[in-house]
């Protein structure tokens, strides 16, 4: 995790991805779908970025949600089993 101190020291870097054909359609249909027009470099940088957030939602949640007990093997017998 970064710091603000590391935040400072941030700049902007090109990034080379190269993708398949498909992966080309797939975005360029992505795109289509939207309705303001986007180039493929800003509807890349939408992913990523909701990505991200979709990540860091999903390992909050695991954190939240409470442990799964379930019954040791030591408790399980034909009365309780399913």
């Amino acid at each position: 995790m970064m710091n603000m101190d590391d935040n400072a020291q941030l700049r902007d870097a090109m990034v080379e991805i190269p993708l398949s054909a498909k992966e080309i359609a797939e975005l360029d249909s992505w795109i289509a779908e939207r309705k303001d027009e986007m180039t493929r470099v800003a509807a890349i940088k939408v992913l990523v970025q909701r990505a991200i957030e979709v990540d860091r939602a999903w390992e909050d949640a695991k954190r939240a949600a409470l442990p799964d007990e379930g019954l040791r093997p030591d408790e399980l017998s034909a009365e309780n089993d399913g």
